[in-house]
């Protein structure tokens, strides 16, 4: 029988729509000495993605878990898929769901995008390959695509952040004045063919007007309420898998074991998504036993006080072990951030302190996530 997991708690991401995104405590950058004594790096891996002005760090890590194992699955080279053969992070924000009747017609029904609440990569994984099996195309949905008209995204936060503000202000107050309609539509329509990549006639924004949610108002603004040919489609391909999760309930695991666990998934060849991380948690805010790795003191750390708003999401995809000396090592995790390539490239790849990355989770259960065979 299928595992689904509901995990409403997690996977908040850093913003609602979008701000700067500066080096946070939580991901301390640390080069790599040459004298590497213990390496799991997962080489065959998607391309670096970006969230850019949205709240979808959780539907970009679950992508990017997807995506690693239908490339695992099928022997490809993740990093020279087209888009046609790529998960659409946008159309997976759709999975949010909390009930077994949800999921049964979520592909049918298309209740709409979810970019503002946050997430959990685990469900969306979880509902993927359990139950759905299918998903839009970075070809037919592409966030990329999208915004293609604004300049490098550096440059472009303020004005996605903007825009997408804009957006919902255009449907509620269409909403809360019907005899407003035509002046607003012609106003949405401009800024939508000034900024957007987008190919809308005059009757598709007006069917995305009339729909009953913002959620629905995205899905057919963007064009993914269009994505539901075969063409349009990724399949996931490995069918006898589930999601397996750490901690379960009722568990309070040491900052040693939650890295164990890591590890022992990495050592098999997957990547794992890490949530809950508190990226406005004060440097040296640690709760006085968490100084013991081996305490089970996580779940009482600052962290687990953190704001939701203020929760990330991000893809662990390597673990070194480099010294130095022979006294003087340091354990490393390589984080597969959703801040895209130049957060990458400036942060030595995404290799940061693992102690100080899980110091910053707040602990709940499923913080951390992968996909495993059936047992």
């Amino acid at each position: 029988m299928a595992i689904f997991i509901y995990l409403t708690l997690l996977s908040f991401g850093p913003y609602s729509y979008g701000q700067s995104l500066p080096t946070y405590p939580a991901f301390k950058t640390a080069k790599n000495p040459s004298n590497i004594q213990e390496d799991m790096t997962i080489k065959n891996m998607p391309p670096i993605r970006s969230q850019d002005g949205l709240n979808i760090c959780y539907a970009e890590v679950a992508a990017t878990l997807l995506q690693a194992e239908n490339c695992k699955a099928t022997n490809t080279q993740c990093d020279s898929l087209s888009d046609k053969d790529t998960f659409s992070s946008i159309d997976l924000t759709r999975f949010m769901v909390t009930s077994d009747n949800a999921i049964s017609s979520i592909r049918s029904s298309y209740g709409g995008l979810n970019f503002k609440s946050g997430g959990s990569a685990a469900n969306i994984v979880s509902i993927m390959i359990n139950k759905v099996k299918k998903g839009a195309s970075e070809e037919c949905a592409s966030l990329d695509k999208i915004l293609s008209k604004m300049h490098s995204r550096n440059e472009s936060e303020e004005a996605q952040t903007a825009m997408w503000a804009r957006m919902e202000k255009y449907y509620t107050d269409a909403k809360n004045c019907s005899t407003c309609l035509s002046n607003i539509y012609a106003t949405a329509k401009d800024d939508i063919d000034r900024n957007l990549n987008l190919r809308t006639t005059n009757e598709e924004v007006l069917k995305a007007f009339s729909e009953e949610t913002f959620e629905k108002f995205l899905d057919q603004l963007l064009g993914t309420e269009k994505c539901k040919k075969i063409s349009d489609m990724v399949f996931f391909e490995g069918v006898d898998m589930e999601v397996g999760i750490f901690p379960k309930s009722g568990q309070s695991p040491s900052l040693r074991q939650l890295k164990e666990k890591t590890k022992e998934i990495l050592k098999l060849g997957r990547p794992l998504a890490l949530e809950n991380i508190c990226i406005d948690l004060k440097t040296g805010s640690k709760a006085p036993n968490c100084s013991d790795i081996d305490a089970p003191c996580l779940a009482k750390s600052p962290a687990a006080q953190c704001d939701k708003d203020l929760r990330h999401s991000v893809a662990i995809a390597g673990y070194r072990k480099v010294c130095k000396q022979p006294n003087d090592c340091k354990e490393l995790f390589k984080v597969v951030n959703s801040w895209g390539k130049s957060w990458q490239e400036q942060n030595n790849d995404g290799w940061v302190e693992a102690n100080n990355l899980l110091e910053h989770v707040s602990m709940e259960p499923g913080v951390l996530s992968w996909i495993q065979d059936k047992n």
